[in-house]
């Protein structure tokens, strides 16, 4: 897949009536793109405004653990732009993929660079709080994300299993709705 594929598939999924499914799905699919195509892919959702999106496209970075390989300082305003404050998972993935550090060194240069509005102000703000939030608490949610997206501990998506309670008969053995 390619990024362009990888965008267009996030709200492809958020779509379709059948929900957390299709998101799951799309995971599986999504996990065997290159790390750069799954990065720069979801990271376009940030393009739009849509809450959902986001919160799906940056719980996807953080429970894959996608690298982030693009200059976090020119990438930032665009993304704090469009990024709605509810999205715990932008700030949890950056500083994880980042380092908590680089975020803030970013964040600064946004602060200094130019003249925010009151908005970006208040975006810069929210995550700096985030950045506060403790390790644990971090790992939490990305171990939530990991069981709603239907990925294994590692961000490498699994197959569901199949109950081995359920059981065929042959139909010599099975019994006839007479019997019953």
């Amino acid at each position: 897949m390619i990024a362009s594929e990888i965008t267009s598939g996030v709200y492809s999924a958020l779509r379709r009536p059948n929900g957390w499914q299709s998101v799951q799905h799309f995971c599986q699919k999504v996990t065997q793109a290159d790390k750069d195509s799954i990065l720069n892919g979801l990271l376009a959702t940030f393009d739009e405004r849509s809450f959902t999106a986001h919160e799906v496209a940056c719980a996807i970075l953080l429970a894959c653990e996608i690298p982030y390989t693009r200059d976090l300082a020119s990438d930032l305003p665009r993304i704090l732009d469009a990024w709605d404050v509810s999205v715990e998972e932008l700030p949890f993935y950056l500083a994880e993929a980042c380092g908590r550090q680089s975020v803030e060194d970013a964040l600064s240069l946004i602060q200094e660079g130019s003249n925010p509005s009151p908005s970006m102000k208040h975006k810069i703000e929210t995550i700096h709080y985030w950045m506060r939030v403790p390790r644990e608490a971090m790992r939490d949610a990305k171990a939530e994300w990991l069981k709603k997206l239907n990925l294994g501990e590692q961000g490498v998506a699994r197959q569901p299993a199949i109950s081995s309670a359920i059981t065929v008969q042959p139909p010599s053995q099975s019994r006839r709705w007479a019997d019953f």
